[in-house]
């Protein structure tokens, strides 16, 4: 959702003699990954990685409540997070991504309540889908806003 397909368009014409295989993976599966050597690079979300793994941030943005299209509160232009805090959470397991699943937990607490996780995903697409057939609610990566789902607000 940020110009990865048109990035490795534009470095296949710039370098016809490399390969590029994409292949989805959450943020453990890459890191794993490169240190087996199994691929040469990842694009993650999250920023603490092992010492043998070199890193370097693109960009950073915040994150945005994420609701199906027909929640009472949808239509606001700004909520406060506890207004969300008697909806259903959908969320990462904390094996899965230990730093997004903390640090979601940890903006709720912040904002006065301990989120209720009804279901869990392993991908942001899939927490995206699950909110747009009215399964709960989420927060996730501004990015997503233009993941194209009429079903989110």
């Amino acid at each position: 959702y940020r110009g990865l397909p048109r990035a490795v368009q534009r470095f296949e014409a710039d370098h016809p003699a490399v390969e590029i295989i994409l292949r989805e993976m959450n943020t453990g599966e890459q890191v794993q990954a490169i240190q087996r050597q199994q691929i040469d690079l990842g694009c993650a979300y999250w920023g603490t990685f092992p010492a043998e793994v070199v890193s370097t941030p693109i960009f950073s943005e915040p994150f945005l409540v994420c609701l199906p299209a027909g929640h009472a509160l949808a239509r606001r232009k700004s909520l406060a997070l506890d207004a969300l805090a008697q909806a259903p959470f959908i969320l990462f397991p904390r094996t899965v991504s230990p730093h997004y699943h903390d640090l979601i937990i940890a903006l709720c607490v912040d904002a006065g309540f301990s989120p209720e996780i009804r279901h869990e995903a392993r991908l942001w697409q899939t927490v995206v889908t699950m909110v747009g057939f009215g399964m709960g609610v989420a927060l996730v990566p501004k990015t997503l806003q233009h993941a194209g789902d009429a079903r989110v607000s």
